[in-house]
């Protein structure tokens, strides 16, 4: 019986043994296989996208510097101009008719027969612009229109006629100062050209010399010219800003 139980005792011994033997073996190949699998690296952060850049805004342009406003140009009695009128002695024909003068007094212009017979009469209001017909000494003879048979007789100083000469006197310096610029320039571009020049073969002239053209000058200065009128700066006024709109008024310079 003592046997017996020694020899239960052996064999629980050995079974509790074998199972401790076991679990130490799970544990162990547990460790292992923990120690061979490396730990996952740490997730990294998705990189968050840049943001576009705001769109630089445009260069405002720069604004443009205004033209200066042209100064009023009113023309005065020269010495250049006293001496073509002659002091006023002898006002060139050219000048007439000369519309725009305007009376400083009241007048009545009156109309004549051949026989000399008065045919009808019209009174003008003092500040009235008239048609200058022609002056005699001091007495202008004005008129209500261009062709009118009626007119009236005026002392040059009750009118602003010598102002109007003087506006044509010098806006015709102007022009041709212009114009003699344009000639300048035209002559310049002309020697600057590559183009072979052409000597013409002289004239024969059968042993004489033969004879210059004589150059025709324009003595006029009055003109072609356009009428006075209030632009900005006066009736008067010849300054840039004046004359373009005058072209731009009338179509031309005539």
């Amino acid at each position: 019986m003592r046997n017996l139980n020694a020899f239960l005792c052996l064999i629980l011994f050995l079974f509790v043994s074998c199972d401790m033997i076991e679990q130490e073996d799970s544990v162990l190949e547990n460790n292992a296989t923990e120690e061979e699998v490396p730990p996952a690296p740490p997730s990294l952060p998705e990189p968050k996208p840049e943001p576009e850049p705001e769109p630089k805004p445009e260069p405002k342009p720069e604004p443009k510097p205004k033209p200066e406003a042209s100064k009023p140009q009113i023309p005065t009695f020269s010495k250049e101009l006293l001496a073509a009128v002659k002091n006023w002695n002898n006002v060139s024909k050219a000048v007439f008719p000369l519309k725009s003068v305007k009376v400083m007094q009241d007048l009545t212009f009156k109309a004549y027969s051949s026989n000399g017979q008065l045919m009808g009469s019209a009174p003008v209001p003092s500040g009235k612009e008239v048609v200058a017909v022609s002056l005699r000494g001091r007495n202008l003879t004005v008129s209500p229109s261009i062709g009118s048979r009626m007119t009236a007789s005026i002392d040059i100083d009750q009118t602003d006629f010598k102002q109007g000469v003087a506006y044509l006197f010098e806006l015709r310096k102007v022009e041709r100062e212009r114009y003699q610029q344009q000639l300048e320039n035209k002559t310049v571009a002309k020697n600057n050209s590559n183009t072979p020049k052409i000597i013409p073969n002289p004239p024969k002239t059968n042993g004489t010399a033969a004879k210059k053209p004589e150059k025709q000058v324009d003595n006029s200065l009055f003109m072609d010219l356009p009428i006075p009128g209030d632009y900005g700066h006066g009736k008067f006024c010849i300054c840039g800003d004046c004359r373009k709109k005058r072209l731009a008024q009338t179509g031309s310079l005539k």
